[in-house]
C-alpha cells in the first residue's frame, strides 16, 4: 500500500504511531500481557536459534567481518543463547 493510498483511506487524521495517543493501559492487566509476550518470544526460540546458525554459516563464508551486534551473534554458542533466553524469561 502506497503512502498516498494510505492517506486517502485514513483521511485527514493520519495515525503514524500508537493508535492510543494517551497510552491508557489497565495496569492490573499489564503483567498478564507482558507474560503472554514473553511466552510468544520463547515459543520462537528454536526458530531464532536456526536463524543464528544460518547467519553464522553465512558470516564464515563472507568477505566482510561482521560488526556490532552481528559480531556477537557470529560468535554465539548454543549454551550462551540458552542463557540469554533464561535471562529474558526472568
Amino acid at each position: 500500500m502506497t503512502t498516498a493510498l494510505l492517506r486517502r483511506q485514513v483521511g485527514k487524521k493520519l495515525m503514524w504511531g500508537l493508535p492510543n495517543e494517551t497510552l491508557d493501559v489497565d495496569l492490573r492487566a499489564l503483567n498478564v500481557h507482558l507474560g503472554i509476550r514473553v511466552k510468544e518470544v520463547l515459543g520462537c526460540a528454536e526458530a531464532m536459534w536456526d536463524w543464528v546458525v544460518d547467519y553464522q554459516m553465512k558470516a564464515r563464508g563472507g568477505e566482510r567481518e561482521p560488526r556490532g551486534v552481528y559480531a556477537l551473534i557470529s560468535q554465539l554458542s548454543r549454551a550462551e543463547f540458552d542463557d540469554l533466553l533464561a535471562k529474558f524469561e526472568l
